[in-house]
């Protein structure tokens, strides 16, 4: 497989998307219509060819469907999220959508050979909270290009401790220090009022990238 590319079709993306998330493949597949108005998602050449998706496609889809509080906001959800920058070193790392596609592709990558924390349980786990890959943080009721937000993704590690994970944090530019969690958020943004988190579990994330 060349790297990045993958031989999903538009369909078969959000299918697994929302089966990955437990959402309906409706809600899902018009996140995908209205990023694919604004030109974020890729077509190559005709028919079933121009429905060929990449890691940045499915890195961008699961964005708008993942943090977008409802569905027409997901192309403003894919441009603020998606154009984060790690907190520190802003000008070395890639920003949160480009990173995402990279963590995708590992999964593919490293299937045989991935941390347990990507495996879904067969029963919801107490520790449910350390085995989430993906963070979103943001306050409710505000516009993602109007409030500061930020996103966490963790990668997790096959040695050690189980759920042992690196992590890089992705902020607005006017949080000045990392976001841990809703907590130091909250700390950051005083007049944000009611904040919300939405996560993905590692094997979620995992399943996604395999099913492209």
């Amino acid at each position: 497989m060349e790297k990045g590319v993958s031989l999903a079709t538009s369909g078969e993306l959000c299918h697994s998307i929302a089966t990955a998330l437990g959402i309906s493949f409706e809600t899902t597949r018009e996140h995908l219509r209205n990023i694919r108005r604004a030109g974020m998602i890729s077509f190559k050449g005709h028919g079933r060819g121009a429905a060929e998706m990449t890691t940045l496609d499915a890195a961008r889809l699961l964005i708008a469907t993942a943090a977008s509080p409802f569905t027409k906001a997901s192309v403003a959800t894919v441009e603020a999220f998606g154009s984060l920058l790690p907190n520190r070193e802003r000008r070395l790392k890639a920003n949160l959508e480009t990173h995402l596609a990279n963590m995708l592709q590992h999964l593919i990558d490293e299937k045989a050979n991935l941390a347990p924390a990507y495996r879904r349980p067969s029963q919801a786990p107490e520790d449910l909270k350390s085995r989430m890959a993906l963070t979103f943080v943001s306050a409710v009721n505000s516009a993602p290009a109007s409030f500061p937000i930020a996103a966490i993704v963790r990668r997790f590690r096959n040695e050690g401790a189980a759920f042992d994970f690196e992590a890089v944090r992705f902020t607005s530019e006017a949080l000045l220090e990392p976001v841990a969690d809703a907590t130091s958020f909250a700390v950051q943004t005083r007049s944000a009022g009611l904040i919300q988190t939405r996560d993905v579990p590692a094997w979620t994330l995992a399943e996604i990238a395999h099913s492209l």
